[in-house]
This record gives C-alpha cells, structure tokens and sequence, in this order.
C-alpha cells in the first residue's frame, strides 16, 4: 500500500512528532512509504531519505507536499512539475496543535484519505483541556476540580478563582501537551508566576487542584477487527512532583526502563474499565492513552488527560501482543475500514430548494 506519514508541524511539541515519525517509519518498511514533514511554518514537504532525528535539524527539503479537497491523492510539487501519487491510508505522527488537534485530520477527511487517529470532533476535543474536563464531567468520570482563566481576566478574577480552587494548585495552558508550560503553586506570587508562563503558550488556562500525594498510571486503548482492546496499567517514573517534559522525553529511555509495566493495583480493572468508556464514548479511534492521578490519602483516581496521538504511538504498551510491523497494520487496515465504513451513508438529500420551488426564507414564491 501506499502510505503518507505525516508528522512535524508548527507545535511545541514538533521535535516529538519527529522523534515518533522516525520511530514508526521502520514498521512501515513493507508499505511504499511518503514521508510528508510539516515544517514548524506548517509548510509541508516530501522528504525522500531515512533521515534520523537529529538530522531534521538540517533538512533543506525542495519538494511541497499537500492534497486538494475530493482527491485522495498527494501532489509532490517539484519546480514546474507536478506529480500526483494515490495514497491508501495516512499515518499521523503528529503531537500538539496543528495536528493533533483535529486540524490534520479535517484536510484528510476533505481530501477523502483514511488516517490512522480519532476523528476531527474527538481530536480536538481531548487537545483542549477545559472542554475535555466538561465532557468527562458528563459521562460521571472522575475529575479534579479546575477552572478556566483567560488572558484577558482581570487581577479579581484571578484572585476569585486561586480562592476557590485553593492552594496547592497547578496551571495548564488549555491546548498544550508534553508537560510544557504546566506549574504546581503553593502561593499567589506562584500562581501569577505561572499564569505568566502558562499565557505565553495560550490564550486560555486550567486552574486545577493539585494534589499533594499521589502518582500516575497510564493505561492505553486501539481497536483491532472492530473490537476495543485496553493495555495494562503503566506506571511511569517521574523525577518531580509532576511528570515533566524532561522524564517524558529527555531521560524517556532511561525512564521507561525504570517504569512499572504492568503495574498491578487495587483500581486496575476500574481504571482499564474508564478507558474502555472514554474510548467508545469519545468516539476515539487509532492508538490512544490516557493518564490518570491516583490519590494515595483517599485511594481515588481521577482522570488526568487523554492523548490521540500518543508519543511513540503508545507502542510500548502493546509489543507484547504486536510486532512493529503488525501494530502498523492494525491502525492502517482499522482507518481504512472506518473510512469504508463512512463511505455508505448518505451525504445527499434530494430537495426541492433550489429549483425555485421556494423562496429564499423557504416560503413558497
């Protein structure tokens, strides 16, 4: 088959996307494999080499890449020359926004290609922290108490909001993974301190409770023939208080080889039952994972986050059940089937509108 792998993009979390795009590239070694890198101007280009991590930081692509609406097709633009390559499935490597936001995937749907991650809606839903907290406060997840602070809220605002979700407390920019940008407060000059940081990053925060003894688990969802699977329990090594951008990718091997796998706990079949319901309720699709904080005081688990578009595609929860190559397959051939699957409804209502057999408010001429 032929495959796009897309990844990059102007994000914060960029340099990931390469680091995953590089890593899925070689379970993809059986497919005629496109690598299309966005740049972090969101410029995207054929990339023709293996090329490792490091040496994206000296790329000098000469090809643009792109689709059009209603084609399945990726046109490699070469000076004057165009050329036009089918393309069967989509690979998305991408982290953060401008691409695993939704905004990637609304191109592909345009363009009619299946990829390999949850939908538009799904997509940009779990990017944003505020409207995710809400969704999961409708299905009764359980979730810490938080709320929203925008740039433009005043200095009594944010005092009214520090003074209901109370100290300690950690900001988050709303639309922004990988740890970047998030601060645990004990103090109101914290606090500030960090809604200056959190605000250069985003318009809009998560003010959010923190708790004082706890630690995470991850737990990861895909689906294979139709049917959701859900990992073991993780539990990974965090060098602070909070799991930062360092543990997840700076010291990431080191880490995930001191990390719990499978971590065995007292809330296990409840925490992998909540991503089952997360999974089919968000309507997600592709490789997910999603985080939880456990409260070692009271023994409760609260949902932290959801990843679509996990780093290394979460593989790691699943290399005891799929080789590389078969865990490439299984995203490929489950996009495809749900492209299929959308192919049959119907998209055309037969009305009588614009024949003029009514007016322009829908009254009769």
């Amino acid at each position: 088959m032929k495959i796009a792998l897309i990844y990059g993009g102007k994000s914060c979390e960029h340099d990931i996307s390469v680091i995953t795009a590089c890593q899925i590239a070689h379970s993809l070694k059986n497919h005629e494999l496109y690598r299309i890198y966005a740049d972090r101007q969101n410029k995207w280009w054929l990339i023709e080499g293996d090329y490792t991590p490091r040496q994206h930081l000296f790329l000098k692509p000469q090809k643009r890449a792109y689709f059009k609406t209603g084609e399945s097709v990726l046109y490699v633009k070469n000076g004057f020359f165009v050329k036009k390559i089918p393309i069967d499935a989509a690979v998305l490597a991408f982290h953060g926004i401008n691409g695993e936001d939704g905004t990637a995937q609304g191109v592909l749907e345009l363009a009619g290609v299946p990829y390999t991650s949850a939908g538009v809606a799904a997509s940009g839903l779990c990017m944003d922290k505020l409207l995710m907290k809400s969704c999961f406060e409708g299905i009764d997840v359980p979730v810490l108490f938080g709320m929203e602070l925008k740039r433009s809220d005043g200095e009594n605002a944010r005092r009214d909001v520090s003074d209901l979700v109370g100290f300690p407390l950690i900001v988050k920019p709303a639309n922004l993974g990988s740890s970047i940008g998030i601060s645990v407060c004990r103090s109101q000059a914290d606090f500030e301190a960090a809604l200056e940081t959190a605000f250069s990053f985003d318009d809009r925060v998560l003010v959010e409770q923190a708790l004082t003894d706890f630690y995470e688990v991850n737990c990861s969802a895909m689906t294979s023939d139709g049917e959701i699977l859900v990992s073991e329990l993780e539990k990974p090594c965090a060098k602070d208080e909070i799991l930062s951008f360092a543990d997840k990718y700076v010291r990431g091997e080191k880490n995930r080889a001191l990390r719990e796998f499978p971590f065995e706990c007292e809330l296990k079949e409840e925490i992998r039952y909540t991503t089952q319901k997360i999974y089919r309720r968000f309507n997600l699709s592709g490789v997910v994972r999603i985080d939880y904080l456990i409260d070692r005081y009271t023994g409760a688990f609260y949902v932290n986050e959801v990843n679509t578009l996990p780093g290394s595609l979460a593989y790691y929860f699943w290399k005891d059940m799929f080789s590389p190559e078969q865990f490439a397959k299984t995203l490929i051939d489950e996009a495809i089937a749900r492209k299929a699957s959308r192919d049959k409804l119907t998209y055309a209502y037969d009305s009588q509108v614009l024949n003029g057999a009514y007016g322009a408010k829908g009254q009769k001429s």
